[in-house]
């Protein structure tokens, strides 16, 4: 269960029973007052995790914009029938319903000690998320890009990889019309699974800016469009550009809305965004296969600017770092992969993280996807328990 989600039951759970009259048992009370503990400690605990997280411009499980309001309801709610009848019992020793409750470091000797070690923890639950709440105001927007890759990253490719070759073979030669066809149709898929549903209404400037007669001429003649299709395009437009023939998407942006609206969306909305994502990847590489080679007729510093704004950035930067700075770590993380063994590129990452040139993900795994998409070759001496023998250790 991720960490909000865990917060949310929590108050649900302690707001139910101090509307309802607990039952007079003294061991239902007690099982009831240490589980308000326990929880709340171990929340505590790992939002010790997350704020430092947060801090060094990670978002590891975002804390989206309905949590903020639902949070409101809860917090400053106290009392109640489950404090009442501790408060009434409070002499009543623990050790009578022979048991022993040490929690963290609170030790329960009378239902008196629960109402103030609940308070204390409380307390503590609630400067630590206001100080999250201060942190995620001043947020580099490069943390949500980074967010927003790592849950990609996370995700199944292979079906949707899969679909795309068999598209390919189905329709060679290719040619860029193709491929536009492909992506109108593979953003016009995921807008109609709702997407953009979560999103603020377009104003009518953007509604304006939309030219869906050109949308339509990139789609089959029997594809339908609902009623609201150009809503939604143009609020799609705010995350997105065109490069020529090339889509290119603002993560930064689009990764703030995933985590804004995070606990809103669909299972098919969230397969939706991937296989929009993923899929437009593939045609983007695809597209450049058949675009003119520009390069050779650009200098050596120009030709390699153009090649880094072609590619996607590694996603270990770190948030400080300025853009120009960015591309040469990510220069020299695909020569170092591409040149050194396993045990060399664990040490020079430790020496780059060291240096607060690139964050570190805690996944192993996560890393190992990254730096072979950076083009780590995955042969022998390359394998991934290999490289999880050596990740992130001094």
């Amino acid at each position: 269960m991720g960490l909000v989600k865990q917060i949310l039951e929590f108050y649900e759970a302690v707001d139910d029973w101090c509307k309802v009259q607990p039952d007079v048992s003294n061991g239902i009370i007690l099982g009831k007052a240490a589980w308000v503990l326990n929880t709340v400690s171990d929340i505590n605990s790992h939002l010790d995790v997350r704020l430092e997280e947060i801090r060094k411009g990670i978002i590891r499980d975002p804390f989206y914009c309905n949590f903020w309001i639902k949070r409101c309801k809860y917090l400053n709610h106290r009392g109640g029938a489950l404090e009442a009848f501790l408060a009434k019992h409070g002499d009543f020793p623990v050790s009578q319903l022979q048991t022993v409750v040490i929690i963290k470091e609170h030790t329960i000797n009378y239902f008196n000690d629960f109402i103030w070690a609940i308070k204390e923890e409380l307390e503590i639950m609630n400067k630590q998320l206001d100080t999250i709440k201060e942190h995620i105001i001043k947020l580099d927007p490069a943390a949500y890009g980074n967010y927003f890759r790592n849950c990609m990253n996370e995700c199944e490719e292979m079906t949707v990889t899969t679909s795309y070759r068999i598209w390919v073979q189905n329709n060679l030669p290719l040619t860029i019309e193709k491929l536009r066809t492909k992506l109108t149709e593979t953003i016009a898929k995921a807008l109609i699974a709702g997407i953009m549903k979560h999103d603020t209404p377009p104003t009518r400037r953007e509604l304006q800016q939309v030219d869906l007669d050109q949308v339509i001429q990139e789609l089959p003649a029997d594809y339908e469009l609902p009623d609201d299709f150009k809503k939604w395009w143009a609020q799609f437009c705010r995350y997105t550009h065109w490069d020529g023939d090339i889509l290119r998407f603002d993560y930064n942006k689009y990764g703030r809305y995933g985590c804004c609206h995070r606990d809103e969306f669909s299972e098919e909305e969230r397969y939706a965004i991937y296989e929009l994502d993923k899929t437009q990847q593939l045609i983007r590489q695809d597209m450049e296969k058949l675009l003119p080679e520009q390069t050779q007729k650009l200098s050596p510093s120009s030709a390699a600017a153009t090649s880094d704004q072609e590619e996607e950035l590694l996603h270990f930067i770190h948030p400080e770092i300025e853009e120009e700075e960015a591309w040469k770590i990510h220069r020299t993380i695909k020569r170092l992969v591409a040149h050194h063994g396993i045990q060399d590129i664990c040490r020079f990452l430790n020496e780059m993280a060291r240096d607060k040139k690139i964050l570190l993900p805690q996944s192993a795994e996560m890393a190992y996807t990254e730096l072979r998409r950076m083009g780590m070759p995955d042969g022998e001496g390359f394998g991934k328990k290999y490289f999880m023998r050596y990740y992130n250790k001094e």
